[in-house]
């Protein structure tokens, strides 16, 4: 699945923050979406929502890195930087 056509409905979480650095949550911050199952962060799908709008903005400059993993999406820009969209761990549809 391509970031331009991923929809808040498959997401669990999204990340932002320092890029090559651990995901515990000291280099950035976690959003989850209200379709998370079991949420360990602030649910908040108006944040996510922008971050995903962000994310598929920045995918688009040709100085970005786009990495496609089975259970996640990482975007890389700038400064160290990146945006890291979850989708695992949903909730039963």
């Amino acid at each position: 699945m391509k970031i331009q056509e991923i929809q808040l409905d498959q997401i669990s979480q999204i990340y932002l923050g320092k890029d090559q650095f651990c995901r515990c949550g000291c280099g950035g911050t976690y959003v989850s979406t209200s379709y998370m199952n079991e949420p360990r962060s602030d649910v908040n799908d108006r944040l996510a929502q922008t971050r995903l709008n962000r994310a598929k903005k920045i995918a688009l400059n040709a100085d970005s890195e786009v990495f496609y993993d089975k259970d996640h999406i990482n975007i890389g820009y700038g400064d160290n930087r990146a945006i890291t969209i979850y989708l695992d761990e949903l909730k039963a549809q």
